[in-house]
């Protein structure tokens, strides 16, 4: 039976991305002294692949991603302070994959304001994959 205008077959299995853009915060990540002192602007993207139980008259959260939860998530990591961004997408990545073991793979990409490289640069991003093996 097809449920409503998008043509979704009740209790489908479908493919599913979330994605957060843009969550920002003020944190204290990086190697050098000032980084730990005064700290820095971060900005934080996350997408999440998973395949949802999708049922169009029972729209129930708990079948996907809470994205507030992960914002929760994302913010905690964010306030525990590490040396390298590596380092912190992939804590990242081990927090939300722990919470939601429907989640198939996960993108973080961090990036930080005006780095210190010794030149301008607005932005350094790194990008961190995790997948379900």
């Amino acid at each position: 039976m097809w449920e409503g205008p998008f043509l979704i077959k009740s209790k489908a299995l479908l493919k599913t991305e979330i994605l957060l853009q843009g969550l920002d915060f003020h944190a204290f990540h990086g190697v050098y002294p000032e980084e730990k002192l005064l700290g820095n602007r971060f900005r934080v993207d996350i997408k999440m692949q998973l395949e949802v139980r999708f049922n169009p008259i029972n729209e129930d959260l708990s079948h996907t991603v809470d994205y507030a939860i992960v914002y929760n998530l994302v913010k905690k990591e964010m306030e525990n302070p590490c040396k390298l961004l590596e380092t912190l997408g992939q804590r990242i990545c081990n927090a939300v994959s722990e919470e939601f073991p429907s989640v198939l793979s996960i993108e973080t990409s961090i990036s930080k304001a005006n780095p210190a490289i010794g030149g301008l640069c607005n932005w350094v991003t790194v990008t961190t994959h995790w997948s379900k093996s």
